[in-house]
């Protein structure tokens, strides 16, 4: 175990995700937010450290946890919100008041839905759900934006 080689780092990940999604490989993108779900699963209060060992997964075993990670990590607290962004495949004009969405859902996930969160300069309801191995925006408002595509 090193703090700089082969441990994950669950912000580099969602950063990963991003990146995935924003180049066209959602299901890469879905895979590796459905495995930080996996991961925050195996440590207290779904608290995703500011890294943990890096070693080969086996199933029942939690992650091996850093000895000094810090948690919580203003970094690693803020990766689920990229990875919630990265699902809703959540774009924002550079005025702030329009957006759109392109969605994604890891396996295992086949609804997602969020009321008042704060995009740009206004707010948004929205759920995307899994209906028939498709990925679809089923309803979004939006308050002070507007929505340019679904």
């Amino acid at each position: 175990m090193s703090y700089q080689n082969g441990s994950v780092w669950p912000h580099d990940t969602a950063f990963a995700a991003a990146g995935m999604a924003r180049y066209g490989d959602k299901v890469g993108a879905a895979k590796t937010i459905a495995e930080m779900v996996a991961t925050a699963k195996a440590f207290p209060d779904w608290r995703i450290p500011e890294l943990f060992g890096g070693q080969p997964k086996k199933r029942g075993v939690a992650p091996t946890t850093y000895p000094v990670a810090c948690v919580p990590l203003a970094w690693s607290a803020a990766s689920p919100f990229l990875c919630i962004r990265t699902m809703l495949g959540l774009k924002v004009g550079p005025d702030g008041s329009t957006i759109s969405f392109n969605p994604l859902l890891p396996e295992g996930v086949n609804r997602f839905e969020a009321a008042s969160l704060r995009v740009g300069t206004g707010t948004i309801d929205v759920r995307i759900e899994r209906r028939r191995g498709r990925v679809r925006l089923t309803d979004v408002r939006a308050s002070g934006l507007a929505v340019t595509a679904r």
